[in-house]
């Protein structure tokens, strides 16, 4: 448990620079809420609907559907591709 602590640390200390102190700065701040593994799983519950009886995509399958969900919550791809 504590061993998963400090690496969740890091990871998001390694975030904050690539985040906030980037060329460009991308965000002013964090929501680490948003990051709990079940926002993940609904996500990738919404890409896998996209393959119907598909469960492993392909890499274009998955920009695809990723792109599709993008554009479908109204957020710019600027920053992703």
């Amino acid at each position: 448990c504590i061993l998963g602590f400090v690496f969740n640390t890091e990871s998001l200390l390694g975030l904050e620079k690539v985040l906030f102190f980037g060329p460009p700065p991308v965000i002013q701040f964090l929501l680490t809420y948003k990051l709990l593994q079940d926002y993940f799983e609904l996500f990738f519950s919404a890409v896998r609907q996209f393959g119907g009886w598909n469960n492993n995509h392909s890499a274009i399958q998955f920009s695809n559907a990723f792109r599709s969900l993008l554009s479908h919550a109204a957020v710019s791809i600027k920053y992703f591709f």
